[in-house]
């Protein structure tokens, strides 16, 4: 019992040291304040007499130096210089802050700090602020802030980085969970404006789209570009749209081309800001996927898809295609494509040096507006190898396993045991959480066999005992006869309350053997 209460005791230490303790991690936060006492907002300023306020935060560290760099468009705010970094920690002080031209009117400014400072591991209790810096906005515009890399956003937005240093080390850290994401800050004068951001779920593209304004004559305009005297911004690189309700008007919608509209907009509502993540409406159907077992192969060879949409093909020599491939591990891919014509709703996509292990988001672009998107997966494949017995060990020849595999369509694989007793089939594995299939396995003579086998990263051996089949009876005849000549037997019907006794769909002559099979068995 002693022992029962001190490993109870330890494990309680390791759940509370877990929960409590944190690892070395670091942050940001933004704010704008017009006051000290405002409540103030994290999301948005105003260009007149605003700011933006970025804290960098860090917790379960200890360091000697650091640096802090962030890009950022001088076109928008002013540059950073020692007068806008305050708040330092007790412990640094500030060496240099260094700019340097980037593209176009982008610059980097980094800050050099030095000295000695030891942060505590009490998640939620020692963290620090190590510097404060204060962006003085000129323009209206959007300024992406990330610390850490974010596949919803474009990888441009990743615009920050600190380095840590101890005595010469480096010093590892990593995201502090919940407040590792992107911040899109505002700076706008358009106090009464719906701001809003719109981006692709799958490729963190932002999604450009126009405002449609109907009033009460019924008359209909569009803005395709800003109108900052009328309150609107149209801003596509960012997926920006400052919205404020126009007089006399009865909807607001925005429409995005081959993505779903936000139509008839709330513009009751003032003060708004929001951002939305969505993925193309249109679907493109590719039957490779949805053939055999699901997905596709993992292979270095060229992939060929057979992608189908209406009038995907038209005007195909005129028309210019892009297509567009992520991976739910390995992010948006840099691949080689090759594009062909099959007929005017149809083209074939070549994806050169194939695919790896994963998951994956597929769209297709044509002159520049998405058509849609699939999504599959693609595995390696493992052997399955079953070796069927009876219950004097002794293999069993010609004996059925099938396999009932579902995706958009039923499919079927189905092989028959050699005179050892075995037959292997290729399935798709997963390393992570496993690829479950379920297997049938029929004999003349014996009871038939149902379950599941588990397939993940390595080949796979199944043995089974089949049991000699139980007799049948005048009544389990007259049950058989009921369903005879069916032909959707199937999982709906329990397999035609099982008097499709070899599971091919239908109730016929091949049942029939089976079935008196069993009655010779039972006489």
């Amino acid at each position: 019992m002693k022992r029962i209460l001190n490993l109870s005791v330890l494990l309680s230490v390791l759940v509370l040291t877990s929960s409590v303790f944190a690892s070395p991690a670091s942050w940001l936060s933004t704010r704008y304040r017009a006051t000290p006492q405002s409540t103030g907002s994290w999301y948005r300023s105003p260009v007149t007499d605003g700011h933006l306020d970025i804290r960098v935060l860090a917790e379960a560290v200890s360091f000697t130096d650091a640096e802090f760099s962030i890009r950022y468009d001088s076109s928008i705010v002013d540059t950073i210089t020692t007068a806008n970094v305050w708040d330092v920690a007790s412990g640094l002080t500030v060496v240099s802050v260094a700019t340097v031209p980037l593209e176009g009117t982008w610059k980097e400014s980094t800050i050099t700090l030095t000295g000695t400072l030891s942060i505590g591991s009490v998640q939620y209790e020692s963290e620090a602020t190590l510097l404060q810096i204060r962006f003085v906005p000129h323009a209206e515009g959007t300024m992406p802030i990330t610390l850490w890399p974010s596949d919803r956003f474009p990888e441009s937005y990743y615009n920050c980085s600190l380095k840590l240093w101890d005595n010469g080390v480096e010093v590892e850290h990593g995201p502090k969970e919940w407040n590792d994401g992107t911040t899109l800050f505002t700076f706008t004068d358009k106090t009464a404006s719906h701001v809003m951001y719109h981006y692709d779920m799958n490729f963190g593209t932002p999604v450009a789209g126009y405002l449609q304004v109907v009033y009460e004559d019924e008359s209909v305009e569009e803005f395709h570009v800003s109108d900052h005297d009328r309150g609107i911004t149209i801003n596509p690189e960012f997926g920006a749209y400052f919205v404020t309700a126009q007089p006399n008007a009865v909807s607001h919608s925005m429409i995005f081309a081959g993505y779903q509209n936000w139509e008839n907009m709330d513009m009751t509502n003032l003060f708004t800001w929001s951002i939305s993540h969505s993925q193309p409406d249109g679907f493109l159907f590719v039957p490779e996927i949805h053939e055999g077992l699901p997905g596709l192969d993992a292979t270095t060879d060229d992939i060929v898809l057979t992608i189908s949409q209406p009038g995907i093909g038209l005007d195909f020599e005129g028309s210019d295609y892009m297509a567009a491939l992520a991976g739910h591990q390995q992010g948006v891919l840099s691949k080689t494509f090759e594009y062909n014509y099959v007929d005017d709703d149809t083209i074939a996509l070549t994806i050169i040096d194939g695919l790896e292990p994963d998951q994956y988001d597929l769209y297709i672009y044509k002159d520049g507006l998405v058509l849609g998107r699939t999504w599959f997966g693609a595995s390696a494949s493992y052997p399955v190898t079953f070796t069927i017995l009876d219950e004097m060990d002794n293999p069993l020849p010609n004996v059925s396993i099938i396999f009932e595999i579902w995706g958009m369509d039923l499919t079927i694989i189905k092989e028959q045991t050699n005179e050892d007793g075995q037959a292997v089939f290729q399935m798709h594995g997963n390393n992570e959480w496993g690829a479950w299939y379920e297997y049938k396995i029929i004999a003349s003579g014996f009871e038939s066999v149902a379950d599941f086998v588990e397939v993940y990263d390595s080949p796979v051996e199944v043995t089974v005992i089949m049991l000699p089949a139980d007799g049948v009876t005048l009544a389990d005849f007259a049950h058989f006869a009921s369903w005879w000549q069916t032909l959707d037997c199937g999982w709906h019907n329990d397999d035609c309350e099982g008097a499709d006794m070899n599971f091919d769909g239908s109730v016929d002559m091949d049942d029939l053997v089976f079935f008196v099979a069993r009655w010779l068995q039972g006489q």
